[in-house]
Protein backbone atom coordinates (compact mmCIF):
# COMPACT_ATOMS: atom_id res chain seq x y z
CA UNK A 1 0.00 0.00 0.00
CA UNK A 2 1.09 3.44 -1.02
CA UNK A 3 2.02 6.00 1.62
CA UNK A 4 -0.54 8.50 1.00
CA UNK A 5 -3.26 6.29 0.97
CA UNK A 6 -2.09 4.16 4.44
CA UNK A 7 -2.06 7.60 6.17
CA UNK A 8 -5.60 8.71 4.48
CA UNK A 9 -6.70 4.99 6.55
CA UNK A 10 -4.94 6.42 9.32
CA UNK A 11 -6.36 9.95 9.47
CA UNK A 12 -9.94 8.06 8.62
CA UNK A 13 -9.59 5.69 11.74
CA UNK A 14 -8.67 8.30 13.94
CA UNK A 15 -11.52 10.48 13.14
CA UNK A 16 -14.08 7.77 12.71
CA UNK A 17 -15.25 8.53 9.49
CA UNK A 18 -16.33 6.71 6.86
CA UNK A 19 -15.52 6.89 3.05
CA UNK A 20 -17.81 5.97 0.57
CA UNK A 21 -17.94 8.66 -2.31
CA UNK A 22 -21.60 7.09 -3.82
CA UNK A 23 -22.58 7.72 -0.57
CA UNK A 24 -21.84 11.17 0.35
CA UNK A 25 -22.67 12.41 -3.10
CA UNK A 26 -25.95 10.96 -2.12
CA UNK A 27 -25.92 12.53 1.08
CA UNK A 28 -24.79 16.09 0.08
CA UNK A 29 -27.29 15.65 -2.70
CA UNK A 30 -30.39 15.23 -0.71
CA UNK A 31 -29.53 17.99 1.90
CA UNK A 32 -29.24 20.56 -0.69
CA UNK A 33 -32.02 19.80 -2.49
CA UNK A 34 -34.18 19.91 0.43
CA UNK A 35 -32.69 23.52 1.24
CA UNK A 36 -32.44 24.57 -2.36
CA UNK A 37 -36.46 24.74 -2.02
CA UNK A 38 -35.92 28.01 -0.07
CA UNK A 39 -32.44 28.85 -0.12
CA UNK A 40 -30.22 30.08 -3.13
CA UNK A 41 -27.26 31.37 -1.84
CA UNK A 42 -24.41 28.69 -2.98
CA UNK A 43 -22.37 29.13 0.12
CA UNK A 44 -25.75 28.75 2.21
CA UNK A 45 -26.45 25.36 0.67
CA UNK A 46 -22.69 24.36 0.98
CA UNK A 47 -23.07 24.40 4.13
CA UNK A 48 -26.32 22.55 4.97
CA UNK A 49 -24.33 19.55 2.89
CA UNK A 50 -21.41 20.17 5.10
CA UNK A 51 -23.49 19.80 8.33
CA UNK A 52 -25.26 16.62 7.04
CA UNK A 53 -21.83 14.99 6.47
CA UNK A 54 -20.43 15.59 9.54
CA UNK A 55 -23.37 14.28 11.39
CA UNK A 56 -23.37 11.40 9.28
CA UNK A 57 -19.65 11.07 10.33
CA UNK A 58 -18.74 10.79 6.42
CA UNK A 59 -15.36 12.18 5.46
CA UNK A 60 -15.98 15.63 3.18
CA UNK A 61 -15.58 15.79 -0.65
CA UNK A 62 -13.98 18.52 -2.05
CA UNK A 63 -15.20 22.23 -1.86
CA UNK A 64 -14.81 22.16 -6.57
CA UNK A 65 -17.53 18.70 -6.05
CA UNK A 66 -19.83 20.39 -3.61
CA UNK A 67 -19.72 23.63 -5.58
CA UNK A 68 -20.67 21.62 -9.08
CA UNK A 69 -23.27 20.01 -7.02
CA UNK A 70 -24.64 22.81 -5.89
CA UNK A 71 -24.95 24.64 -9.11
CA UNK A 72 -26.86 21.68 -11.07
CA UNK A 73 -29.37 21.18 -8.41
CA UNK A 74 -29.62 25.25 -7.40
CA UNK A 75 -30.46 25.14 -11.83
CA UNK A 76 -33.20 22.42 -11.73
CA UNK A 77 -35.01 23.93 -8.84
CA UNK A 78 -34.65 27.23 -9.97
CA UNK A 79 -36.28 25.74 -13.64
CA UNK A 80 -38.90 23.88 -11.46
CA UNK A 81 -40.13 27.13 -9.84
CA UNK A 82 -40.12 29.10 -12.59
CA UNK A 83 -41.53 26.27 -15.01
CA UNK A 84 -44.17 26.56 -12.14
CA UNK A 85 -45.04 29.79 -11.90
CA UNK A 86 -45.17 30.04 -15.67
CA UNK A 87 -47.43 27.78 -15.73
CA UNK A 88 -49.96 29.49 -13.66
CA UNK A 89 -49.98 32.63 -16.31
CA UNK A 90 -52.62 32.43 -18.73
CA UNK A 91 -52.21 33.12 -22.48
CA UNK A 92 -53.44 36.39 -22.18
CA UNK A 93 -51.96 37.57 -18.85
CA UNK A 94 -48.71 36.79 -20.85
CA UNK A 95 -49.20 38.78 -23.78
CA UNK A 96 -50.02 42.04 -21.57
CA UNK A 97 -46.70 40.92 -19.75
CA UNK A 98 -44.86 40.51 -23.14
CA UNK A 99 -46.52 44.21 -23.90
CA UNK A 100 -44.77 45.82 -20.85
CA UNK A 101 -41.29 45.25 -23.33
CA UNK A 102 -42.54 47.15 -26.08
CA UNK A 103 -40.16 50.23 -26.73
CA UNK A 104 -41.69 53.56 -27.34
CA UNK A 105 -39.95 55.18 -30.75
CA UNK A 106 -39.90 58.83 -29.40
CA UNK A 107 -39.87 58.32 -25.59
CA UNK A 108 -37.36 55.83 -25.97
CA UNK A 109 -39.17 54.15 -22.82
CA UNK A 110 -40.97 50.77 -22.81
CA UNK A 111 -44.18 51.05 -20.23
CA UNK A 112 -42.43 48.40 -17.76
CA UNK A 113 -39.95 51.62 -17.27
CA UNK A 114 -42.39 53.45 -16.31
CA UNK A 115 -44.12 51.12 -13.90
CA UNK A 116 -40.63 51.07 -12.14
CA UNK A 117 -40.48 54.93 -11.54
CA UNK A 118 -40.31 55.57 -8.16
CA UNK A 119 -42.68 57.67 -6.23
CA UNK A 120 -42.89 60.99 -6.06
CA UNK A 121 -43.34 63.65 -3.00
CA UNK A 122 -46.82 63.19 -1.13
CA UNK A 123 -49.09 65.10 -2.59
CA UNK A 124 -52.61 64.97 -3.56
CA UNK A 125 -51.99 65.00 -7.34
CA UNK A 126 -49.11 62.39 -7.05
CA UNK A 127 -51.39 60.05 -4.75
CA UNK A 128 -53.98 59.70 -7.35
CA UNK A 129 -50.92 59.21 -9.94
CA UNK A 130 -49.70 56.74 -7.39
CA UNK A 131 -53.27 55.00 -6.58
CA UNK A 132 -52.86 54.84 -10.88
CA UNK A 133 -50.12 53.09 -10.87
CA UNK A 134 -50.96 50.86 -8.37
CA UNK A 135 -54.08 50.30 -10.37
CA UNK A 136 -51.52 49.41 -13.54
CA UNK A 137 -49.85 47.29 -11.33
CA UNK A 138 -52.89 45.11 -10.46
CA UNK A 139 -54.12 44.78 -13.89
CA UNK A 140 -51.15 42.65 -14.93
CA UNK A 141 -52.67 40.13 -13.54
CA UNK A 142 -53.24 37.85 -10.39
CA UNK A 143 -49.07 37.92 -9.02
CA UNK A 144 -50.13 36.57 -5.69
CA UNK A 145 -51.47 33.33 -7.21
CA UNK A 146 -48.81 33.02 -9.86
CA UNK A 147 -46.44 33.53 -7.31
CA UNK A 148 -48.35 31.49 -4.34
CA UNK A 149 -46.21 28.74 -2.70
CA UNK A 150 -42.77 30.35 -3.81
CA UNK A 151 -40.74 31.03 -0.64
CA UNK A 152 -39.91 35.02 -0.19
CA UNK A 153 -36.02 34.04 -0.40
CA UNK A 154 -36.55 32.79 -4.23
CA UNK A 155 -38.61 35.63 -5.29
CA UNK A 156 -36.49 38.13 -3.28
CA UNK A 157 -33.22 36.20 -5.71
CA UNK A 158 -34.94 35.90 -8.57
CA UNK A 159 -35.75 39.43 -8.76
CA UNK A 160 -31.95 40.61 -7.76
CA UNK A 161 -31.04 38.70 -10.88
CA UNK A 162 -33.34 40.56 -13.17
CA UNK A 163 -31.59 43.69 -11.77
CA UNK A 164 -28.47 42.30 -12.61
CA UNK A 165 -29.97 41.44 -16.05
CA UNK A 166 -31.70 44.64 -16.63
CA UNK A 167 -28.03 46.95 -15.43
CA UNK A 168 -26.44 44.91 -17.86
CA UNK A 169 -28.72 45.00 -20.77
CA UNK A 170 -28.68 49.35 -19.92
CA UNK A 171 -24.71 48.97 -19.88
CA UNK A 172 -24.55 47.34 -23.41
CA UNK A 173 -27.24 49.99 -24.77
CA UNK A 174 -25.37 52.77 -24.01
CA UNK A 175 -22.21 51.59 -25.98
Amino acid sequence: MRSAARYRDYVRERMGVKYDAADVRGIAETAIRAAAATKDNPADLINVALEELLESGRELPGYTTLDRMVAKIRAEVNRDVLATVAGRITPGQRARLAELLVVDPSSRRSRLDRLKDPAKAATIGKFKASLAHLADLDALGPTGEWLQGVPPGKISHFAGEARVHRRRGLRQDRR
